[in-house]
């Protein structure tokens, strides 16, 4: 499975986040340079720069919008 790289611009009227797909890569150091690279030369205060593991383009987007629930801590 690829890694794909994501633009990720939170809306500030909206919870809504834009992704925009930056960069695809095999491998997961060549990926992991590309994002410290991209992080470090970031301006925009909004945006992140995300790297997510996944099949495709369509279910990385999918992972990447999904809000994901709080770990109960301490109910064991």
């Amino acid at each position: 499975m690829p890694y794909f790289i994501f633009q990720i611009t939170n809306q500030p009227e909206s919870t809504k986040k834009e992704l925009k797909h930056i960069e695809t890569f095999d491998k997961y150091r060549p990926a992991r340079e590309y994002c410290r690279n991209q992080r470090a030369h970031l301006t925009d205060e909004k945006s992140l720069i995300k790297m997510i593991h996944a099949g495709s383009i369509s279910e990385a987007e999918i992972l990447l919008t999904t809000t994901r629930e709080a770990p109960i801590i301490g109910d064991d």
